[in-house]
């Protein structure tokens, strides 16, 4: 209050717009920049994407304030010097809170996994969510070069609290799991989008035809599987982005399909899950379900809002896991790999098998290439 009311009106105004045009650069150079910045790894991606934030904004506020700064003179020298430090000492106070928000909101929502459960706790962000719109619907471009997971968002706004822990399986239980859909796990690698790759995981649910998730293949002009030792070409005859589900069918393939489970896990369920994190080898991970729920998040563009069938598991994910099945029973899959939470590193999710029966089950059997939409 006393900081404003010395400046005044006119410069904490200014100053503020100055700021939330800095902001605005910020994320309009992340946009453009997108495809540059994310050949760059983690963590110092994001510490050059705040930097660069930081930078702009602290330009745009200082310049925005001398402006204001010079204009108060004026103002005071006219006789209106209370109603300018009332005014400012108004836009003092709200200038705090929109910061709070901002940045304890972007917390709230991971961008630091180490401080999230201390934000999403606190008294004065709850009542600035309850108030203002979700910092993720202002931020979201920037959050995404912040990811540490390199994984989709899942959620739409602030992720929920983890559930508590439960028990992982015994290794010679992980082990059965595994041994039983190993051969039905292979690595996808699709093309089209710029110089790189995507390399992530998929499973066979027919001799010849694989479930992956959708952001794995978006964009894709050519896409191949790898299985037992062979590269095969693939064609994506399902795709949803909403979902984050697609189908391949994989000529030639003749793998051993497994199971979807008709209902999703109940929490407790030991499983296993299995992948190619990393573009490596075929990795074998321990979880157990901690919760199954339905969720409303973005579909894989960051936009809109799709219900999902998750299974929340206990399960370190990282980036190539995605499309890989979490293994229940022998044979059986209770989830699709989709994502990593942003507030504990040892929390992943699955979309619930139910809801990809229902989403690609009808395209089982089709051979027709589909279009895979916009490249990532």
């Amino acid at each position: 209050l006393i900081t404003g009311a010395r400046a005044g009106f006119l410069g904490p105004v200014l100053g503020l717009i100055g700021a939330a045009i800095g902001f605005g650069l910020a994320i309009l150079l992340a946009t453009v920049f997108r495809e540059q910045l994310a050949s760059i790894e983690q963590p110092i991606r994001a510490i050059a994407t705040l930097l660069i934030l930081g930078a702009l904004v602290v330009v745009g506020e200082a310049t925005g304030a001398a402006i204001g700064a010079s204009m108060t003179l004026g103002i005071r020298r006219s006789g209106l010097r209370p109603l300018d430090a009332l005014g400012g000492a108004v836009v003092g106070v709200a200038h705090i809170l929109l910061l709070v928000w901002l940045v304890g909101g972007m917390l709230a929502v991971g961008m630091a996994p180490g401080l999230g459960e201390v934000a999403r706790d606190s008294v004065a962000l709850r009542i600035a969510r309850e108030r203002l719109p979700a910092p993720t619907a202002v931020a979201g471009q920037l959050l995404t070069l912040l990811d540490t997971t390199d994984l989709p968002q899942l959620f739409a706004g602030i992720e929920p609290r983890p559930a508590d822990p439960v028990a992982l399986p015994a290794d010679a239980e992980t082990r059965a799991l595994a041994e039983s859909a190993l051969a039905s796990t292979a690595r996808i690698t699709s093309g089209g989008c710029g110089a790189g790759l995507s390399v992530g995981s998929g499973f066979f649910v027919s001799a010849a035809h694989a479930i992956t998730n959708a952001h794995v293949v978006a964009g894709s002009t050519s896409t191949t599987v790898s299985i037992g030792g062979a590269e095969l070409p693939a064609v994506v005859v399902a795709f949803d982005d909403e979902t984050d589900l697609a189908l391949l069918h994989v000529a030639g393939a003749q793998a051993p399909a497994l199971t979807l489970n008709a209902q999703r896990p109940e929490r407790g369920t030991a499983g296993v899950a299995l992948g190619y994190p990393g573009g490596g080898g075929l990795a074998v991970t321990a979880a157990a379900v901690t919760a199954a729920y339905e969720i409303s998040g973005p579909d894989i563009y960051g936009s809109g809002a799709s219900q999902r069938s998750v299974v929340e598991l206990r399960s370190g994910i990282r980036r190539g896991n995605s499309g890989g099945p979490l293994i229940v029973a022998p044979g059986t899959v209770g989830g699709v790999i989709f994502g990593a939470s942003r507030l504990n590193a040892e929390v992943g999710y699955a979309i619930g098998a139910d809801q990809a029966t229902a989403s690609l089950g009808p395209f089982i059997g089709s051979t027709a290439a589909v279009d895979t939409g916009a490249c990532l």
